[in-house]
């Protein structure tokens, strides 16, 4: 080790790391399931939850257009309550920070998984 710079450890990156990744997991997975709570509770019929390498889905049956909108906004709403553990556990809310930009993929692309 060169004099002057500081050390950094392998578990100060790895550690964190690895923490952020299943805390994402566990955001995505109450993403999917507040899509999920809601469908079912307007009785739209939930066809299959999966998980690809593109992320978490959900398959339902089309229902009215009332009833999609908050099916649609039933995860986000789930992120923003999850955005509000920022104060009281960062670690936690850094990851929902990441969710929109990853949820904003074509509808295409991500339905692929679905298939």
């Amino acid at each position: 080790m060169k004099e002057g710079h500081d050390a950094i450890s392998h578990s100060e990156v790895v550690l964190p790391f690895f923490q952020g990744l299943l805390l994402g997991l566990v955001a995505m997975t109450l993403h999917e399931a507040g899509h999920l709570i809601a469908a079912l509770a307007v009785g739209i019929k939930v066809k299959n939850v999966g998980f690809c390498w593109k992320g978490m889905y959900t398959v339902r049956e089309p229902g009215p257009p009332v009833k999609n909108i908050l099916v649609s906004l039933a995860g986000p709403m789930v992120n923003l309550i999850l955005m509000m553990t920022w104060h009281w556990w960062p670690t936690f809310g850094l990851p929902i920070y990441a969710l929109p930009y990853s949820t904003c993929c074509p509808l295409r692309a991500r339905m692929a998984c679905a298939s």
